[in-house]
């Protein structure tokens, strides 16, 4: 379906702007994304029941920024414009037997076209005049947005399942607008591949935030971790193998494990000098923990689990002993 194209022209200053509408038919009982020529969403439009047609009309975050609403009982068709309550302007059609035309009583804007575009004037011309609708948004606070939609979204797949889950239903549980959804994802398969590669990278974060702080430490962390994850990532675990075995996503899990290859020997690293084990050595260890607390949390496994765990601690009790013993001689010779 080929969108709609409106030129909106402000009649002092010649400023032309260009705003494109989705939908093909309108209806004023349902949602409708207006977007900029760079395929953005800048607004979507609800429609409500009322005395007469009104509409709602809300920024690409979802706020509110706008209302318009029909007065009734009117030669020609006349809708009054309010903002945060008050009333600011009115559109009315002005009589013509061909194009029909709009007029509005603010910032000297005109219509030419349907009454299904007043409402896209409206907001535009506040965005571009300076009307203060819409917020200015700095890019840390647009990456603080997508952060939240991606951890709810995929908290919201995680609940839902991968399968038949599309934006419309995502959105509705998250308590989004889908326009909402798209100004940060192009599509649904966007969302999923984003949002399943960030919240997982945080999943190793809250790993790495547990990390044993010496040897004596170490075991507390091997008894505990497993039990914790499952609770607080079992779930994102699932979703996360229903999305990277799937055909369609396959590619992007072989390059998040290519990274998480990466990230464990940085890990690795770090707990060399902690537990006195080379880096190398730690390295395989650490993959035998998270696939024993992986499938823990998947199948509840408690003989896999126990069994995984002990050969570990037996290797890592070896390890702490070559390398101690090897330190300690190291010393030794030193002395004399």
């Amino acid at each position: 379906m080929q969108p709609f194209r409106y030129r909106l022209v402000h009649e002092e200053s010649g400023e032309v702007m260009k705003l494109l509408f989705k939908q093909r038919l309108f209806s004023w009982f349902d949602s409708y994304d207006i977007y900029d020529e760079s395929g953005n969403t800048v607004y979507v439009v609800k429609g409500q029941l009322s005395w007469g047609h009104k509409l709602v009309i809300y920024d690409a975050y979802g706020n509110e920024v706008g209302m318009v609403v029909q007065r009734v009982l009117t030669f020609l068709p006349k809708f009054e414009i309010y903002k945060n309550g008050g009333y600011i302007g009115c559109l009315s059609k002005e009589f013509s037997f061909f194009t029909p035309h709009y007029n509005i009583d603010y910032n000297g804007w005109h219509i030419d076209f349907s009454s299904e575009v007043c409402y896209a004037l409206f907001v535009t011309n506040d965005l571009n005049k300076g009307g203060g609708l819409v917020a200015n948004y700095t890019e840390e606070q647009w990456n603080a947005k997508k952060v939240e939609l991606m951890e709810r979204c995929f908290n919201g797949f995680a609940e839902l399942g991968l399968h038949g889950t599309g934006i419309r239903t995502l959105a509705k549980h998250c308590g989004y607008n889908t326009s909402m959804i798209y100004t940060y994802f192009k599509d649904l398969d966007d969302l999923i591949i984003q949002s399943t590669g960030y919240c997982m990278s945080k999943v190793e974060d809250d790993f790495m935030a547990k990390a044993p702080t010496d040897v004596e430490d170490l075991w507390r962390f091997i008894n505990e971790i497993p039990y914790w994850t499952a609770q607080k990532h079992g779930k994102k675990y699932r979703l996360m193998y229903q999305v990277y075995t799937h055909p369609k996503y396959r590619e992007y899990g072989q390059e998040f494990f290519a990274g998480v290859d990466r990230r464990y020997t940085e890990y690795a690293k770090n707990l060399e000098s902690k537990l006195g084990i080379p880096y190398d050595k730690l390295t395989p260890l650490i993959f035998i923990l998270i696939r024993a607390c992986v499938h823990y949390a998947l199948f509840e496994d408690e003989f896999y689990l126990k069994a995984q765990i002990e050969s570990l601690k037996d290797t890592l009790r070896l390890y702490i002993e070559k390398y101690s013993r090897g330190e300690a001689a190291g010393q030794k010779e030193e002395t004399l």
